[in-house]
């Protein structure tokens, strides 16, 4: 079992944990050292001078550049080197223990665990200088070159396991940062630790040989650090020059807008030494979204991504037309540590950039680089303000003015994006159902009602998997466009998802126009879509429900709406029902179907029956037709028409049909080997899933083999509706099939939508005549011509003929006289069980 991976905060405190252990454990060793045989200064003012000293060099910083890198860096090493001289070790480790952990705890102000690992990481370093410097020096030190040597080696030493330590947690937070960027700039902070170890030794060199003239080092200390801090402040008010002059070219410049605020937050981390700056701009009047443009750590670079800003961001905009410059750091409370915390940064200057109490935007500047200098100062501050008022001032002078128009249209987008399917162009769901809850409560005449239409597409799936998602996607949206122009510009149509539609007609007066709107919709959707060249049928079944006294919210409407529709399904689809209070039970008896149509299927609940095809001449059974039934566990044995309409709409009409197949193939090979000189056929309905099934063709060659039978005697049958006004669309799978011996057929013809050239068209061998037309023979002559009609037609095209639904005996005499060959009907049998049907294989019809 894979072990849950801690957070890097608990990684840290691990880590600080160590550092203290590891410090425990080498004190003991420290202790063991001599002391120094120098003049060892004891006594408690010695002690709180060199802690006095390590505080005060702990704050005392210099700042180094070097090839584009930055780093500060503490003057520590100075109490540091002079003390393994002067100090005897524990005293040392003691002092340098007190005088950090003050710095950092009253000056500093870090959190606690900063606090503690640089506290503990201190102490380890002083230790470790402590070993280095003896074992190098030899005991006791004396003045000299292996002293000198040995104080730089105890320096590089202490300086490079802070580095070490430093770049474990900084990768231990950050699992991208660089080596590169982690050990840089900790080089250039060992670089300035030796140059500040040969002044301390000078130091030592003059306390051991005349103390009395260390106040000329002093002087000559005092005199650098005041000539360095006013080179560095010289160059520091040069380069800020330098920064805002660039800034204002840049802000003025006929570059791109996107390539200014990149150049510009390049120059700005640059020149402050950070890690991140970033520049969020907002359309007027609203601070809720807007664009932001990036420039990181990393290469990170983003330019003008459109947003939402989250929380703590409209907070900060919205505090009023004030344009100060704030540092935040990370652990502070209040919202704007919000804003740190979800860009991952520990400290940051952000100012808000307003004119004349409009909200433009805000500047952001995060992470200050250098080991010990982690804060923004007051010149900062200062410079980071002026640089904002210099992109306030581009901004309100309309340098940008067309990029803050380009935000509020942006807003605009993305609320429309918010509140429309992005297929189809129409309202969501949640558009929707605010239209509706605006419908019902806003106040109209008397009569007035408000009804919402529910429109579900039939058999929608069958052209994603047959078709693929794209053709389904082109449809959806052909079919939103014929819903949006069959309204009147006052409703409101939505599609709720997958081929799911509602409208809403607000202000409804009489019943009847909610009527038209229905059939409207019908209407438009029986005119075919041409989909990827090809021309589509799509229909649809559409629930309506009416707000009455019971349902004058927008869910129950809704739910009656889909109650109705789901009627509408029951009761044949491509129609739309009204709802009323006795749908409820109907509708719930179709879902408990479902759920024990599942379990059916399952638990294969399924049984075959055969019905006898015969020669209508001889009266010989020449074959049977397989009819599946459902042996319902309460409900007894069901028809196909009770449960298969319901398996098609679920998706189990081809896993229903494959079973029927298999088990149809199995017994007419027990019927062949029972007889084996009996030319016996057997017809298999296929449901329209099956065909669209790429594998279908497959099936059924891996039943015959498995069977045994002679592919010829296999018939299938294929529904004349499900054929729809497409012969190129089946041609090739028909083709297929043709190619495994098989033999097909076209049932039910004249019913339906597939045109009479279908059959000349399309590789059929069988022609069954659908029951309606077997019905007329016997009532009346024009009836009676109809059936003859197509049965000369098939026989005109060569096909077999076979009548189905014969039930009368006028009905068989009149086949015999028009020269159909072969009729099946509960005249001739009924459809019962294999055992049942083997007797009637020899079934001859009484002589004419």
């Amino acid at each position: 079992m894979r072990r849950p991976r801690l957070s890097p905060s608990t990684c840290v405190w691990v880590i600080v944990a160590a550092l203290w252990a590891v410090s425990a454990g080498l004190l003991g060793w420290v202790g063991r050292l001599p002391a120094p045989d120098l003049g060892t200064a004891r006594g408690p003012l010695w002690l709180l001078v060199f802690a006095a000293a390590f505080f005060c060099t702990e704050e005392a910083c210099a700042h180094v550049e070097f090839r584009g890198q930055a780093t500060t860096f503490a003057l520590c090493e100075v109490p540091l080197v002079i003390g393994l001289f002067f100090l005897p070790p524990l005293a040392l480790v003691g002092t340098q223990f007190v005088g950090v952990a003050l710095a950092f705890a009253l000056r500093r102000r870090q959190p606690p665990q900063k606090l503690l690992f640089n506290v503990a990481l201190y102490s380890l370093e002083a230790e470790l200088a402590l070993i280095v410097f003896h074992a190098v020096a030899g005991a006791p030190a004396q003045i000299g070159q292996r002293a000198w040597l040995a104080a730089l080696v105890a320096v590089v030493a202490q300086s490079t396991v802070g580095t070490v330590a430093i770049s474990v947690v900084i990768r231990t937070m950050d699992d991208t940062a660089r080596l590169r960027d982690v050990f840089l700039p900790h080089l250039l902070d060992l670089a300035g630790g030796v140059a500040v170890t040969t002044m301390s030794l000078s130091a030592v060199l003059i306390v051991a040989i005349a103390p009395g003239s260390l106040w000329l080092l002093l002087c000559t200390w005092a005199l650098l650090v005041a000539a360095y801090r006013e080179i560095v402040s010289s160059r520091e008010r040069q380069q800020s020059l330098s920064f805002l002059y660039e800034a204002s070219r840049k802000l003025s410049a006929d570059a791109g807008f996107d390539t200014v605020v990149l150049s510009l937050l390049d120059e700005v981390t640059g020149r402050f030494r950070a890690e991140l700056a970033e520049l969020v701009l907002v359309g007027r009047p609203d601070a809720s979204m807007g664009v932001r443009t990036t420039v990181g750590p990393g290469g990170r670079r983003e330019a003008m991504r459109s947003v939402q800003l989250d929380e703590a961001e409209v907070e900060f905009l919205g505090a009023g037309d004030r344009s100060e410059c704030t540092v935040v750091q990370a652990d502070d409370d209040g919202p704007l540590a919000a804003i740190l915390h979800a860009r991952g940064v520990r400290e940051a200057m952000l100012v808000r950039l307003t004119a004349d109490g409009t909200v433009l935007g805000m500047l952001l500047v995060a992470n200050r680089l250098g080991r010990v200098a982690s804060g923004f100062g007051p010149g900062d501050r200062t410079l980071f303000l002026t640089l904002a008022g210099h992109v306030r001032t581009a901004l309100d002078n309309g340098r940008l003015e067309t990029h803050v128009s380009r935000l509020t249209e942006l807003k605009d987008e993305l609320s429309h994006q918010a509140f429309h399917d992005p297929l189809t162009g129409l309202a969501n769901r949640a558009l929707f159902t605010s239209r509706v809850d605006q419908a019902l409560a806003a106040p109209v005449d008397a009569g007035s009602r408000v009804a919402v239409l529910f429109i579900d597409l039939d058999d929608f799936k069958t052209v994603n998997d047959t078709m693929g998602h794209a053709a389904g996607d082109e449809l959806l949206a052909q079919v939103a466009g014929l819903v949006r122009a069959a309204l009147r510009p006052t409703d409101t149509a939505a599609r709720l998802g997958g081929d799911e539609f509602a409208v809403c007609l607000p202000a409804v007066r009489d019943p009847q126009e909610v009527t038209l709107v229905a059939s409207r919709l019908l209407d438009s959707l029986a005119t075919p879509i041409v989909v990827e060249g090809r021309p589509m049928w799509v229909r649809g079944s559409i629930g309506v429900a009416i707000q009455d006294g019971e349902a004058g919210e927008t869910a129950e409407l809704l739910r009656r709406a889909d109650v109705a529709m789901y009627m509408a399904k029951m009761k044949g689809k491509s129609r739309f029902e009204i709802y009323d209070a006795g749908m409820h039970e109907q509708v719930s008896a179709r879902h408990t179907l479902k759920a024990d149509l599942q379990r059916a299927v399952d638990r294969d609940e399924f049984v075959v029956h055969y019905q006898p095809v015969v020669d209508v001449e001889t009266g010989a059974v020449t074959g049977a037709e397989a009819l599946v039934r459902w042996r319902h566990p309460a409900r007894g044995l069901l028809l196909p028409g009770e449960f298969l309409p319901l398996a098609e709409e679920m998706g189990l009409a081809g896993v229903i049909g494959g079973r029927v197949l298999r088990t149809a193939c199995e017994q007419l090979r027990a019927w062949q080997d029972a007889d084996p000189g009996r030319a016996l056929s057997m017809s298999v309905q296929v449901a329209t899933a099956q065909l669209r099934q790429s594998s279908f063709t497959a099936e059924v060659a891996d039943a015959v083999a498995r069977s045994g039978v002679d592919a010829a005697s296999l018939v299938l049958e294929i529904a004349s509706a499900a054929l729809g006004g497409d012969a190129d669309g089946w041609r090739e799978t028909l083709s297929a099939l043709k190619s495994l011996g098989v033999r097909l057929a076209v049932d039910d013809f004249g019913t339906g939508y597939a045109p009479l050239s279908h059959v000349g068209d399309l590789p059929f061998d069988v022609l069954k005549v659908a029951k309606t037309f077997v019905d007329g023979l016997d009532r009346g002559e024009r009836r009676a011509a109809l059936c003859e009609a197509v049965i000369a037609m098939g026989q005109s095209l060569r096909l077999v003929v076979v009548a189905d639904g014969v039930e009368r005996p006028e009905q068989l005499r009149a086949l015999r006289r028009l020269g159909c060959v072969r009729a099946q009907g509960h005249l001739l049998g009924r459809p019962v069980p294999a055992a049942e049907l083997t007797p009637l294989l020899v079934l001859e019809l009484a002589p004419r």
